[in-house]
């Protein structure tokens, strides 16, 4: 399913995988606030894409993401 989550462990800075991520073609998740969700809500209602919508958070024994991204299909 094109929605699923990948999820994957990489080693290195944040701005060191931020930059690796970026030239793969990946987009940071924005985070949720009142904005995001009203941009979330206009992409539904106007049916436009949101590239960088916020993710649910994922776990791994307890701990949060530190980072995450997403790729539009």
């Amino acid at each position: 399913i094109p929605g699923d989550p990948i999820n994957t462990g990489l080693v290195g800075g944040k701005d060191d995988v931020t930059c690796a991520m970026h030239a793969a073609g990946w987009r940071p998740a924005d985070p949720l606030t009142l904005r995001s969700s009203v941009k979330i809500a206009d992409s539904v209602i106007l049916d436009r894409p949101y590239p960088g919508a916020p993710v649910s958070p994922l776990f791994y024994q307890g701990r949060r993401e530190d980072l995450a991204f997403e790729k539009a299909a």
